[in-house]
C-alpha cells in the first residue's frame, strides 16, 4: 500500500515529507503493530497526525486495509 501511496505522491510532485495526516482503516484481526511499523518506515520517523480505525469489513471483502492521506506542499 505504501509503495502505491509513494507513487501517487510522486505523480503529484510530492513526497512522504509532504504528508500531514494519515487515516488507516484496518479490518479487525489485522496485525496492527505491522501496520504501524510500515507507516513509520514510509514516513521516515516523522510524526504526523494519525488515526487508526478498526472496522469489521471494508467495501470489498478482499480488502484488509485502506489508508487515506492528506499531503500539502
Amino acid at each position: 500500500i505504501w509503495q502505491n501511496i509513494g507513487a501517487m505522491l510522486d505523480e503529484a510532485g510530492m513526497r512522504a515529507a509532504d504528508i500531514v495526516s494519515v487515516t488507516t482503516y484496518a479490518v479487525v484481526g489485522e496485525p496492527l503493530a505491522d501496520v504501524m511499523a510500515a507507516r513509520d518506515r514510509f514516513l521516515g520517523g516523522r510524526r504526523v497526525a494519525s488515526t487508526l480505525v478498526t472496522v469489521p469489513a471494508l467495501a470489498q471483502p478482499a480488502w484488509r486495509m485502506e489508508i487515506a492521506i492528506v499531503a500539502a506542499a
